[in-house]
């Protein structure tokens, strides 16, 4: 875990040491990776944040939403083809202003004010015309042969956002069985250390990504860094 956790905040010390200049960049794809870029940056904080604090479980719930934001962010700046950029982030953008829509009438639904001019957001949802409906994360991964993302992160993250039956009666039925009081708090190095590890590799995967349009030029020392910590001695695909 202390491995795990001088890699993070070496990783952070150096882009932290680098902020990009400001000011949008580029097509719609490229505006989305670079405005991606410094929310990756503080969700990757919080993460080294949390494992730092035994809170493995927390720890992975958000390298989860970590691989979404990236993920989202790389598909729409994927493809080289300009009609497809934009159809790509159109996509997005229908899925951004339906969500934000049935946000607000849930809201109004329960007798709550909401700040959200709803007919201007319909107007815009109207424009978009006929852009398809965005793939869900998995296929997203999946068409940038990124699968392993998936296996490695998303889905034990989902597991613990979701609160599955396991992880409510397991520790229960050990405290019952080995005679000891339920504990309140429980840390979990191995799951820190894994949280840290899923989270750092995806980051990197986000570093890698927004070079061509951030040009922050980091890649190679954050390669470094990873090369020198045997938290990942044994580096492969995720």
């Amino acid at each position: 875990m202390m491995e795990e956790l001088a890699a993070a905040d070496a990783i952070i010390e150096l882009v932290g040491a680098n902020p990009p200049e400001g000011g949008v960049r580029g097509d719609t794809g490229e505006a989305t990776m670079f405005g991606t870029y410094p929310r990756a940056y503080r969700r990757f904080m919080r993460i080294r944040d949390l494992g730092r604090l035994g809170a493995g479980e927390e720890a992975l719930i958000l390298a989860r939403s970590l691989l979404s934001m990236i993920a989202r962010a790389m598909w729409v700046d994927w493809s080289s083809d300009k009609a497809e950029r934009v159809d790509r982030f159109n996509r997005w953008k229908k899925r951004e202003l339906e969500d934000d829509i049935q946000e607000a009438k849930g809201l109004q639904v329960v007798g709550f004010a909401v700040d959200l001019d709803l007919t201007d957001y319909a107007k815009q949802l109207d424009e978009l015309g006929n852009a398809r409906a965005m793939p869900n994360d998995f296929d997203i991964l999946k068409s940038m042969d990124l699968t392993a993302f998936y296996e490695r992160v998303y889905r034990p993250g989902s597991r613990h956002l979701h609160y599955s039956l396991h992880h409510a009666l397991d520790e229960l039925i050990r405290a019952a069985n080995s005679g000891e009081d339920l504990p309140l708090e429980r840390v979990d190095e191995d799951l820190v250390a894994e949280a840290l590890v899923v989270s750092i590799l995806t980051y990197a995967m986000l570093l890698d990504a927004a070079e061509g349009t951030v040009k922050h030029g980091l890649t190679p020392r954050v390669a470094e860094i990873l090369a020198n910590s045997s938290a990942f001695s044994d580096l492969g695909e995720p």
